[in-house]
């Protein structure tokens, strides 16, 4: 195996766990979250490092973090900062059925099933970030491999799915997370996550697919009545964590 081999390898190894950490910052706090591989690694960006930086000294209790996740969080989103996909598709349910039959096309396609401990959509800002960090987890097994229609597959699927979907919304809800959060904690979570994508785009050279998506004024209430067909809900929800 080559140096760049190895290179590409372990880049894709890190990816995957700030993906992952990032997904795993998305359930409702019990505990003090565990912000793994954030807390040992510095960026070069300074926008993403100072936001690494906030991320991890911020010095926020867990009442405040509970309370801020609530609002944040909640099955009825308001226009600030919804944290779903569909949220942005202007109430148009053809559009939301779309959406989720395409994300979870996407799913599919990498052998991800429902079911698991932690409960989020399809569409929902957790599975997206946890999707990409299975997918960079993915392409660092098949380059150790040397699997090379699996590095095809994962190197297409993470250009596609920026452009398609996570690059067209969750930069702006990073941004709006860190206008509207009271709380430091989810401050840098939401200025991280914005830049980090934004940088992940960059490396590839993507642009969205389309125009960033806004979500509309007013209330938004999220259903799970547009879900593809062939994803199906239990009580444990959905989660990527079957192919971690």
């Amino acid at each position: 195996m080559t140096s760049v081999a190895v290179d590409h390898q372990l880049e894709a190894q890190v990816r995957a766990h700030v993906y992952v950490a990032l997904s795993s910052l998305i359930p409702y706090p019990n505990l003090r979250p565990d912000l793994g591989i954030l807390e040992h690694i510095e960026f070069e960006d300074r926008m993403l490092e100072a936001a690494r930086a906030a991320l991890v000294s911020a010095d926020t209790g867990l009442g405040s973090m509970q309370a801020q996740h609530r609002i944040l969080f909640s099955a009825v989103e308001s226009q600030d900062a919804p944290s779903y996909e569909t949220a942005y598709s202007k109430h148009d349910v053809f559009r939301q059925a779309q959406v989720m039959a395409d994300v979870a096309g996407f799913y599919l396609a990498h052998g991800l099933k429902p079911g698991g401990k932690r409960r989020d959509r399809p569409d929902g800002v957790g599975s997206q970030l946890e999707f990409l960090g299975v997918v960079a987890a993915q392409l660092s097994r098949a380059l150790a491999e040397g699997d090379d229609d699996a590095v095809d597959l994962c190197r297409e699927t993470r250009r596609t799915f920026l452009a398609d979907h996570v690059g067209r919304w969750i930069p702006d809800y990073g941004r709006r997370v860190a206008a509207v959060s009271h709380d430091p904690f989810y401050v840098a979570f939401g200025e991280f996550i914005a830049r980090w994508v934004e940088l992940d785009m960059e490396e590839l050279g993507v642009d969205p697919s389309g125009p960033e998506l806004r979500p509309e004024e007013g209330r938004i209430e999220v259903t799970t009545a547009v879900a593809d067909p062939r994803i199906r809900w239990d009580d444990d929800g959905f989660s990527c964590e079957a192919l971690v």
